[in-house]
């Protein structure tokens, strides 16, 4: 892997409108019709096609999106449909292009994303921006880039949960901003997910590396995907990242370090060699500059499989480098797969046997 700078205004819509691959972290992926979508959905064209804003708002920090926009003159609909070996449940991507209502040039591409059971009908659980550039003010005009998108959570053999990860980049203020956010839900068949229902989960986390041709290859979701061969990738200044899980009374954790898809890669790479729970009566800001008295916890720089550590105190799920080990060729610090135990829940995420 190689560092490279995030490319603000190398989107995805510069070429063809559907010049790209929805990025999916688990199950097979194919392209359906959309004929073939109304059908297994049970819905209509015009549900199907139904432009609606009222979910947008779970990643963005402004409270002004979206702007005015529309749906694209003769824009082409491209759906995709999600299946998983562990479950019969379904997921299925809606893509579209909605434009700006005083600029048709200034195009961004939407997304809908709908569940089913495979018996139910399809229920819209999400729908916001896949890459969108946008215009806001708030205290000054600004534009932002915007990619969000979606993972399921599979636990015991069902769908357990929803991971909305995004990264919201203000273009003037050179600010990037990668979180994530889940919902538990014992049925998404019904499931509403709209903008201002509280998620379950907040997940903030350093600024991720940005691949030119798939922004999401290195971001958050990675790290919760149950493949190690995957990996959350940072983009910091000083090669240290932090993941805070804001979830209360968490008694340990379950990391695989390190870009763990081989051991070339894993070698190659930086391998974080401590980590620290900022977790405190003093400071629960994540952020924060470490100091001698926080927690610290070593870790292996040889385990390509998960390494279990419990916390000195009940945390609410934070991790912090503090300490890496340099790569052999890159200087990219790397988590392949992360969980968290709750003494009530269990494993959060369910990816530790």
């Amino acid at each position: 892997m190689r560092k490279i700078f995030f490319l603000i205004m190398t989107i995805l819509l510069q070429s063809s409108m559907f010049a790209f691959t929805p990025h999916i972290n688990r199950g097979k992926n194919e392209e359906i019709s959309i004929e073939k979508a109304y059908s297994e959905l049970r819905i209509t064209e015009a549900e199907l096609k139904e432009f609606n804003k009222e979910f947008f708002g779970h990643i963005e920090t402004s409270t002004d999106f979206p702007s005015s926009e529309k749906l694209s003159q003769n824009t082409e609909y491209r759906v995709f449909k999600q299946t998983f070996t562990e479950t019969k449940e379904k997921l299925y991507r809606v893509f579209f292009i909605v434009c700006d209502d005083y600029d048709e040039e200034k195009q961004n591409l939407f997304q809908k994303i709908y569940y089913t059971d495979g018996t139910s009908k399809g229920n819209l659980i999400y729908a916001d921006y896949y890459d969108g550039l946008v215009s806001y003010n708030y205290d000054s005009f600004s534009m932002v880039q915007l990619n969000i998108n979606l993972m399921p959570i599979i636990k015991e053999q069902k769908i357990a949960g929803i991971m909305i990860y995004g990264i919201e980049s203000d273009i003037k203020k050179h600010i990037t901003t990668h979180k994530a956010v889940i919902y538990w839900r014992k049925d998404f068949s019904t499931a509403d997910l709209k903008k201002g229902i509280s998620s379950d989960i907040d997940i903030e986390c350093s600024t991720p590396q940005i691949d030119e041709y798939d922004v999401f290859k290195y971001t958050i979701q990675n790290a919760f995907d149950k493949n190690p061969s995957t990996s959350y990738v940072e983009d910091t200044e000083d090669d240290l990242m932090y993941v805070a899980v804001i979830n209360p009374k968490i008694t340990k954790f379950a990391i695989i370090n390190g870009y763990a898809a081989n051991e070339n890669l894993y070698f190659n790479n930086n391998i974080i060699t401590e980590v620290a729970d900022e977790w405190s009566n003093d400071s629960k800001n994540p952020k924060e500059k470490l100091t001698a008295t926080n927690n610290r916890y070593k870790l292996r720089n040889d385990c390509l499989t998960y390494q279990v550590v419990n916390y000195k105190n009940f945390s609410n799920g934070y991790i912090i480098c503090s300490k890496i080990q340099a790569g052999k060729k890159y200087s990219d610090t790397c988590i392949a797969e992360l969980d968290f135990y709750n003494e009530k829940t269990g494993w959060i995420f369910g990816g530790v046997k």
